[in-house]
């Protein structure tokens, strides 16, 4: 219902009467003159810019000529407006901006809306850039829903614990293009804990828990969903562990800085445990799926809805 609300204003907002960036930072404004991807264009002043908020594939991924023509159909050649709702930079100076258009009927189109609404991208957002995560949320539930666009295709699929689950050994039988070396050893399998009080001591790391170590191999963008079976939260990074087979079960990992910075600290972590959550982080090909996650914009607590 919540959701259903959002993507009805979203609606109203999208073709209104001027760029709605309420809550945004004012950008330049400028034309469109190249596409590179469904997620990446260029200005006419050469400014690279990189959609804000959302991830869309390239390169030879599925679908990925689709999502550039989706992109191209909304802004090759047509007058836009940027607008920042966090770090505005990244690696060679290209922006990353919520990216207004001005349609032929002079109506302005919020970009990032058009696209989740269509299917055309999933909803991803950042550490230091996660304004509107709510509305791009919701909109992207209304596509994924109606299985539009993206949600069409098996591959971008929202995964389950059960259908992510491998351990290391099966994820380098998976992808023969991962040498054996990409991958430390699996960590031997550990029943989740049931006593009560070492289940809640912070500083306790069930034996099973894989170090850690910055994954290994190449990182795809994941989206799972599951019921959390408990949170280890230790002195310098937390497990949000969705079973029971550390050595095989997914989990989430936050490290040490954005531990430190999360809203409600490990009471607000330790409360997810027995909920339903949706988690958005980079899972590693190469072995066991630990998603990394660093706000908490990244996760949203399902049961609530």
């Amino acid at each position: 219902m919540r959701a259903g609300i959002i993507v009805v204003f979203a609606l109203l907002a999208l073709f209104g009467c001027g760029p709605k960036i309420e809550g945004l930072e004012a950008g330049v404004k400028s034309t469109v003159t190249q596409v590179a991807s469904g997620d990446t264009l260029t200005l006419s002043d050469g400014l690279s810019v990189r959609l804000a908020g959302l991830d869309a594939p390239g390169g030879d991924e599925p679908m990925a000529k689709d999502a550039r023509a989706a992109l191209e159909r909304l802004t090759l050649h047509r007058k836009v407006t940027l607008a920042y709702g966090g770090v505005k930079r990244g690696r060679n100076e290209q922006a990353f901006a919520h990216v207004f258009a001005q349609s032929e009927g002079g109506r302005w189109i919020y970009v990032q809306q058009a696209l989740l609404l269509e299917g055309w991208a999933r909803a991803r957002t950042h550490r230091e850039n996660y304004a509107r995560a709510s509305l791009l949320y919701a909109a992207e539930e209304s596509a994924r829903k109606d299985k539009k666009g993206l949600w069409a295709h098996k591959a971008y699929e929202v995964k389950t614990p059960e259908t992510l689950a491998q351990s290391d050994a099966e994820a380098l039988a998976a992808h023969p293009e991962c040498s054996a070396g990409t991958a430390p050893p699996a960590p031997a399998p550990q029943k989740a804990a049931t006593n009560v009080a070492a289940k809640d001591a912070p500083t306790a790391a069930p034996k099973g828990q894989p170090k850690a170590s910055r994954p290994r191999g190449p990182l795809d963008f994941t989206i799972l969903e599951g019921r959390v079976v408990n949170v280890n939260v230790r002195d310098r990074d937390a497990y949000i562990n969705f079973g029971a087979d550390f050595s095989r079960d997914p989990a989430i990992r936050i490290a040490d800085e954005a531990l430190a910075a999360w809203p409600g600290g490990a009471e607000a972590l330790k409360s997810l445990e027995n909920q339903r959550i949706r988690v958005r982080g980079l899972s590693p090909s190469c072995r066991k799926p630990i998603l990394r996650v660093d706000h908490a914009a990244q996760i949203e607590t399902l049961d609530l809805d």
